[in-house]
């Protein structure tokens, strides 16, 4: 562990920009290219000692450069990236699209290592969706590759894959309830911004405001469940650490649009409720209803939970005054109020 921890202090070092001006130079942490070619170990290595947020922002970022440049190889790194960090999620279902699509590149430009590299991840998420014989045949693929090229690290993972697929399907964490308090953040209004301002300009607004969010919850002990496009779906323990995340966020984002003229407005809606967990996502009427609190919040709103509230006890910041609301699909009635962040 010291060993990653060491190797996370290194990548995170070489990736930190400097004062120099932006060079296409290849070999300064401000150029784009250069950037690029050490984001996929920094995903690795992010995802290693379980640090999502920096894997999710790594990941991200190497996606706008991809887009930026056109580059097979790079759109085939930046997809492999995403769908290394859905797996990491247990999200394999949505994983796999991106891995596959990664591996068609990678043979498209007859890169056969990079490729059989792949393949061990695809086998992973279909593993982990109960299909052992079409993991099997991945493993099996991606060591022919491996024995060819003499790569024998590589190698000696993939047959310790194939001995655990050999001793049968994997074991997939039970179902288990939990209360937790649950927050959705969403732009308000992003299509309409979109049409507006046009694809790049949206792509960077959207890079800016995921990597601001995500350090955001992070730091407030918030873990990210799935990312929508244009919003958050985030899991606390605490549920006063979520609204301490969510006044933290908007106010952030009002001093940026104070400073430099524009930041999106998000809406944030927080409950506190029991879920059914499932790896490491979570299910239920609880989850349900949170989304619809999060979907009823207006521009730069807090709208939170009379649940998350008394969870919370004591908060710094004061609130309006409680109402009802009638969520869709749950029968009994919510009681809301609105957090003062300003």
């Amino acid at each position: 562990m010291r060993r990653l921890d060491s190797a996370a202090a290194s990548i995170n070092r070489a990736l930190t920009p400097t004062a120099e001006p932006i060079q296409l130079n290849g070999d300064s942490p401000n150029d784009p290219l250069g950037r690029a070619h050490l984001l996929p170990a920094q995903v690795e290595i992010a995802l290693a000692v379980g640090d999502r947020a920096t894997a999710h922002h790594a990941a991200d970022e190497l996606a706008a450069t991809a887009a930026l440049f056109g580059s097979p190889a790079l759109h085939a790194e930046a997809v492999v990236a995403r769908g290394a960090v859905l797996l990491d999620e247990g999200d394999a279902a949505r994983a796999l699209p991106s891995l596959t699509t990664g591996h068609r590149l990678w043979q498209q430009v007859e890169a056969p290592y990079e490729a059989a590299r792949v393949r061990v991840r695809i086998a992973a998420a279909k593993r982990a969706l109960g299909d052992d014989g079409a993991a099997r045949h991945e493993l099996e693929a991606a060591k022919a590759v491996f024995e060819r090229l003499n790569a024998a690290p590589d190698l000696a993972r993939v047959e310790v894959e194939l001995e655990r697929v050999a001793a049968g399907p994997a074991r997939t964490a039970p179902e288990a309830r939990a209360t937790k308090t649950f927050m959705f953040t969403d732009i308000v209004t992003s299509t309409d911004l979109l049409g507006a301002i046009g694809d790049q300009a949206w792509e960077d607004v959207l890079h800016w405001h995921d990597a601001t969010l995500r350090s955001i919850f992070a730091r407030h002990g918030g873990d990210e469940v799935s990312h929508t496009g244009d919003g958050f779906f985030i899991v606390f323990n605490d549920p006063r650490a979520a609204i301490e995340a969510a006044v933290d966020m908007q106010r952030t984002l009002a001093t940026h649009r104070q400073e430099h003229g524009f930041a999106p407005s998000v809406r944030i809606g927080v409950h506190t409720a029991e879920a059914t967990r499932r790896g490491r996502n979570y299910g239920g009427r609880g989850v349900h209803a949170a989304a619809r609190v999060g979907a009823l919040a207006e521009r730069d709103e807090i709208l939170v939970s009379r649940g998350a509230l008394q969870a919370a006890g004591k908060i710094a910041n004061a609130t309006s005054e409680p109402r009802i609301v009638e969520l869709k699909g749950i029968k009994e009635p919510l009681e809301v109020a609105s957090v003062r962040w300003q």
